[in-house]
């Protein structure tokens, strides 16, 4: 048995170990144990990205970290306040007509994320 098949079977037992005799979160167990596996090079990126992660896993990731970032945006409040102001049936429109148009033209997505932070807004 060569040392890095001796180090993913140390690091095998421990994760059923924790799984057994912990309260760890199940998630938290089995991320540290691939993180470690990644991050010592036991793992290359390839075969951890191409067996753990799907392409729309990660874009959908990644549309979500954008839309944590346009949250705090200063220019997103100047739109939701005129989007979303005066009767409520006039907001809606504005609103429909706001996601139609940036949904021609962006992921459907993004799109869902960028009105999920508006709508937040209003709350």
């Amino acid at each position: 048995m060569t040392l890095s098949q001796s180090a993913v079977a140390v690091i095998f037992i421990a994760v059923i170990a924790l799984l057994v005799f912990t309260r760890f979160r199940p998630s938290l167990v089995f991320a540290s144990g691939a993180a470690v596996c990644f991050l010592t090079g036991l793992v290359p990126a390839e075969s951890v990205l191409q067996k753990a992660v799907t392409p729309g896993l990660v874009t959908l990731v990644v549309l979500i970290l954008a839309s944590i970032g346009l949250e705090k945006a200063s220019w997103l409040r100047l739109v939701s306040g005129r989007l979303i102001n005066g009767s409520l049936t006039g907001s809606l429109f504005r609103l429909a007509g706001a996601t139609a148009l940036s949904s021609a033209f962006l992921n459907n997505t993004a799109v869902v994320a960028w009105c999920k932070n508006i709508l937040g807004r209003v709350r």
